[in-house]
């Protein structure tokens, strides 16, 4: 069996490598001296360099996104702003709700969702997330 080389590339694809792509899309990394002679150089790094962060929009059919927190994400392409990303008790990934148009204050479950440093239970270890898991508070889901 041929693995067409996706072993060694399974290697080089790392959470660091994700983080670097979505930074290089914000124009938080710059491009080094030799690929800004032209903006079609700077145009091929960019894509180059962000390719890891892309490519799990176009695999896994996801939106990119970037909470409140400048975290980013990847959700369901049905995903728009003004969605909410909320981490249940006991949970170990993010749920996407959206609030409800039809007079009955709630939210409908879009679904799951990636949020960096918020996955396997890493969210209920933050400030913001610890105080409002122990609030215990309501949520109506229709």
């Amino acid at each position: 069996m041929a693995d067409f080389g996706l072993a060694a590339r399974a290697e080089l694809e790392t959470p660091e490598r994700y983080i670097h792509g979505f930074n290089v899309l914000l124009g938080r990394v710059a491009p080094p001296a030799e690929a800004q002679t032209t903006e079609e150089t700077k145009r091929s790094w960019m894509l180059s360099e962000s390719w890891d962060y892309r490519r799990a929009w176009k695999i896994y059919g996801r939106r990119a996104f970037v909470d409140a927190s400048g975290r980013p994400g990847l959700a369901l392409r049905q995903t728009f702003p003004g969605d909410s990303i909320a981490l249940f008790r006991g949970g170990h990934v993010p749920v996407l709700l959206r609030g409800t148009n039809d007079g009955i204050h709630g939210y409908r479950v879009l679904g799951t969702c990636y949020v960096h440093a918020l996955m396997d239970g890493e969210g209920a270890e933050t400030t913001q997330w610890a105080e409002a898991l122990s609030s215990n508070q309501q949520i109506l889901l229709v």
